[in-house]
């Protein structure tokens, strides 16, 4: 290309961005094991409390 290429006119959107490098890709696959990891971490019981007595009522 010449060097003295005028700049794409305004509306045209930048050509892509070259693609990540291996350190940035093991990043994101570290990034999303340790997410899968802790996807089963904690089990949270569910308090159901839609049926109890006082379900409507004003408290006060």
């Amino acid at each position: 290309p010449a060097p003295h290429m005028a700049p794409p006119p305004p509306g045209i959107p930048p050509p892509p961005a070259p693609p990540a490098a291996p350190a940035g890709a093991s990043d994101r696959s570290a990034l999303l094991a340790s997410i899968q990891a802790g996807k089963g971490l904690r089990k949270v019981q569910t308090n159901d409390r839609s049926t109890s007595s006082t379900a409507g009522r004003v408290l006060g």
